[in-house]
């Protein structure tokens, strides 16, 4: 009898932590936000690209560059978390003055949570 209660409470801790972890693997951090977006054209130029994602990113571990038309970076310093953002969820990239042309954001994220690494592209344009 002492046997069998202890067996159940082992099985219904276990399906407890098996219902949890699934969550828990898959919690990476996703961009959620950019300015400027994917694919937006602008006239003026931007003095930085944010991105925002989902959950809290490791700063020592998640960067953020911008690349321009001639394969030159257009970041002025690092980019990278933003360390304003007390919650840790965003990256900026401060911008060196920038010419016509298209523009390729690429970030990494590290997940503060899990360590999980995601990584993006997306372009923009600035037109003269």
């Amino acid at each position: 009898m002492i046997l069998r209660r202890f067996l159940l409470v082992v099985i219904a801790a276990a399906l407890l932590l098996g219902s949890l972890l699934p969550e828990r693997i898959t919690a990476h951090a996703k961009l959620v936000r950019a300015i400027p977006a994917p694919g937006t054209v602008l006239r003026a130029v931007p003095p930085a690209v944010r991105l925002w994602f989902n959950e809290e990113l490791e700063p020592s571990l998640s960067n953020l560059t911008v690349w321009g038309p001639r394969g030159v970076t257009a970041v002025s310093g690092t980019g990278g978390v933003d360390l304003n953002d007390l919650e840790r969820k965003s990256m900026v990239a401060r911008l060196n003055p920038l010419r016509a042309g298209t523009y390729t954001v690429r970030w990494k994220a590290r997940s503060a949570d899990d360590l999980a690494v995601t990584q993006g592209s997306y372009q923009f344009i600035v037109r003269p």
